[in-house]
């Protein structure tokens, strides 16, 4: 208890030291503000806008793009061995943005989903919903006060396997919430991070069944051992307070490749704060012509709540592991 202690307080003095040198910059600020030069940009990146000095009308921004990766795998009288395989994945970005002189409102909606089929087994391979609105107000330099509401889930139902019927996951089961404020830093052209000392994460489990089990790290249901009747059914929410920290990167590495990478780490003030909660997400497009492109897509994922297998009790089996996702393939994309 007392090492756990000691690591809140740690957390809690980084952030505050970070946060109070951008207040300190900012009240010895004498005069009109002056945007920063990295920040006067003509052209706005689709994803990330930022603040323009020239700018003093309120000015909406939207568009977004739409994507399809395939790959696919053919055989005929193959005496290696092997079954022909097919897959692809879906996805769509959209964005509405608005900024003022001092101020921008961002909000973006992503949607992923990819199946494949080998033989005659068909499943799914990925499955995303995200929708995020943030608020940034220019403080000093390269610092923003930031306010960001994220929810992420996902649309269909999830087996652990194409035989299975029991769903392990569905839509809002679970379903995640983040409320972060705090301040937001811009270093260079493409990078930002993030600094969020007060956040909440709410996990939402809308299947009662999987929340009867205690799946997603709810509160499971009471049963009574003699007759296995249900006294007290299991929670649908979870809630969390604690730091919240990301670091985002776009960008190009040379003119025909791009990099985008998103790094959030949350750690619980409440319970376990040394179990940090990770989610890493990286893209790499290697463009072969305005619409084509290789895509090589990783995702990884800790959470300690999050338990590999459990049996039909709710009891773990096995628990919290790292996951890891990665997708390769053609991509074929529209913007618009």
């Amino acid at each position: 208890m007392k090492k756990l202690s000691q690591n809140i307080v740690l957390f809690i003095l980084f952030v505050s030291l970070i946060s109070g040198y951008a207040v300190n910059g900012f009240s010895q600020e004498k005069g009109k503000k002056q945007l920063p030069d990295s920040l006067k940009i003509e052209k706005v990146d689709t994803t990330r806008v930022f603040l323009n000095d020239t700018v003093h009308k309120i000015k909406w921004e939207t568009g977004g793009k739409a994507g399809l990766t395939l790959s696919q795998a053919f055989l005929s009288n193959w005496v290696a061995g092997g079954e022909s395989s097919a897959s692809f994945i879906g996805t769509m970005h959209l964005f509405a943005n608005q900024k003022k002189k001092y101020a921008s409102w961002n909000n973006s909606l992503d949607l992923q989903l990819g199946f494949t089929s080998q033989g005659k087994k068909f499943r799914k391979t990925t499955d995303r919903l995200e929708m995020t609105t943030e608020k940034r107000i220019y403080l000093k330099s390269l610092w923003f006060y930031d306010a960001r509401l994220n929810f992420r889930s996902q649309l269909l139902p999830g087996y652990s396997s194409p035989e299975d019927t029991a769903i392990i996951s569905n839509f809002m089961a679970p379903g995640y919430v983040f409320l972060t404020f705090g301040f937001d830093w811009h270093p260079g052209r493409g990078h930002t991070l993030l600094l969020a000392p007060l956040s909440g994460k709410f996990t939402i489990v809308a299947d009662q069944a999987l929340a009867n089990k205690g799946a997603f790290g709810v509160i499971k249901a009471t049963i009574d051992e003699l007759t296995d009747i249900i006294l007290t059914l299991g929670k649908n929410v979870k809630y969390e307070f604690g730091g919240y920290i990301r670091y985002y990167y776009k960008g190009n590495i040379t003119k025909t490749t791009s990099l985008e990478s998103s790094l959030e780490l949350f750690s619980n003030y409440l319970h376990k704060p040394q179990n940090i909660d990770v989610n890493w997400e990286v893209l790499g497009k290697v463009k072969i012509s305005e619409v084509f492109s290789v895509n090589l897509y990783t995702h990884m994922i800790y959470d300690d709540d999050i338990k590999q297998k459990v049996d039909e009790d709710g009891n773990v089996l096995i628990g919290p592991k790292l996951q890891f996702m990665e997708l390769l393939g053609l991509g074929v994309s529209v913007k618009f």
